[in-house]
């Protein structure tokens, strides 16, 4: 659902965007909201959920060239029970890496592109930027950047996206992605 103010996504039980290390296994049946950008850009948004319990439900930006390439910023509920972000980058096979707990049920998260590359930064605030990861991701097709919510195991989960800003151009800090 998309209004003035929000975008919600509601992902049913089975949804994921997930690639294992080895490639064998792959899940590509998350609901998006995807636009293709062009040149360089600043976007970001701030993510709001309430969790249950089960783990790895949670709600992204995502960047997607296809099924096998693309990279994922990701505020989700860990096996641990905890709440936090973590990030995939697929190139045929995935990696995920992990990058802390928070506190709250909402997180700022950002991507930049520079090039070919990306880069993924977090935010308590919107205002204090923190780099998370610098990838590139060649592709001859469209890439396509967005929102998107996985509920791999429960029956139901709602991302809601506010805040979202999106500027055409260059960064002049790096580690800070303004």
């Amino acid at each position: 659902k998309v209004n003035a103010a929000t975008i919600e996504i509601v992902a049913l039980k089975g949804t994921d965007l997930f690639t294992d290390t080895t490639g064998t296994k792959n899940a590509d049946k998350s609901p998006r909201l995807l636009f293709v950008p062009e040149g360089d850009f600043i976007f970001s948004a701030k993510i709001s959920a309430t969790f249950g319990e089960a783990p790895y439900d949670g709600g992204a930006l995502i960047v997607y060239a296809d099924s096998n390439n693309w990279g994922k910023l990701l505020f989700e509920r860990f096996k641990s029970g905890k709440i936090g972000v973590a990030t995939t980058v697929s190139k045929g096979s995935g990696d995920d890496a992990y990058h802390g707990t928070r506190d709250t049920n909402h997180q700022y998260l950002k991507i930049v592109r520079h090039d070919s590359s990306y880069i993924f930064y977090t935010s308590q605030d919107g205002k204090d930027w923190n780099f998370v990861r610098h990838f590139e991701l060649k592709s001859n097709a469209p890439v396509y950047i967005g929102f998107t919510a996985q509920a791999p195991l429960a029956e139901k989960f709602i991302a809601n996206f506010s805040d979202v800003k999106y500027r055409a151009g260059k960064f002049t800090n790096f580690w800070q992605g303004e």
